[in-house]
């Protein structure tokens, strides 16, 4: 925990154990006013995007840290034993875990946010863990800071240009590859004044994360699609 308070990653975790009501007819609808070209949402007022400070309000993912490229990995030449010979969530989990009550090593820790990286924050399609983030997992884990903000911003953006064209040539959405609850909880900001609070509360509704009070406002239930989710 304090490991990942140092990198900066422990405010994210804690927001990525909540969950939130799916309104797929708001981020559909946003979704028809979404330039792929400049990145943004054209409006009567003028051109909206979310941006890294979006990121840093909402989930507390700041634009600071070693900069992510195609080469980045660890210089510690330390080799560590990731069980990758399946990605698919249970066996990939299994098959790294210790035993119960068991102190957490670097390997499992490395696993655990491989798992988190692909599944939780970055929504990896194909319900499996991505590989590619496992650089990035042993990084963090060796208490580098990376700029994650900036990754995670070109994901999402990523994620929307590729769900405005399956929109475009109606084709049906079935696995959406990339972080949508970002999507969804920068939405509620931006509605916000429409926004009512559950009924009943989810997560830490103390903290300090701006993320936290957003999973917790809702549409009226007239316009709620009656599913949760997880981030």
């Amino acid at each position: 925990m304090t490991l990942w308070k140092e990198i900066e990653i422990y405010d994210l975790i804690q927001l990525s154990k909540s969950s939130y009501i799916v309104n797929s007819g708001l981020m559909g609808g946003a979704l028809y006013f979404w330039d792929k070209t400049s990145h943004t949402f054209h409006t009567p007022y003028g051109m909206i995007t979310p941006a890294l400070l979006d990121i840093a309000t909402i989930t507390r993912l700041l634009p600071l840290g070693e900069k992510i490229l195609t080469t980045t990995k660890s210089t510690t030449r330390v080799k560590y034993a990731i069980d990758v010979s399946s990605t698919i969530y249970p066996s990939f989990i299994l098959n790294n875990r210790t035993q119960d009550e068991a102190p957490v090593f670097y390997n499992e820790h490395i696993a655990f946010l491989l798992y988190w990286l692909s599944g939780v924050v970055f929504c990896a399609q194909n319900i499996q863990v991505k590989v590619t983030y496992l650089p990035l997992a042993i990084i963090l884990v060796e208490g580098k800071k990376l700029c994650l903000a900036k990754l995670f911003l070109i994901r999402l953006y990523l994620t929307l240009d590729w769900i405005t064209d399956l929109i475009r040539e109606k084709k049906r959405i079935t696995n959406v590859d990339g972080p949508v609850w970002f999507f969804h909880l920068w939405l509620s900001a931006i509605f916000k004044s429409e926004l009512q609070p559950r009924l009943t509360q989810k997560g830490l509704t103390d903290s300090v994360i701006v993320g936290h009070h957003l999973l917790n406002l809702v549409f009226p239930i007239i316009f709620q699609k009656k599913a949760t989710t997880s981030i």
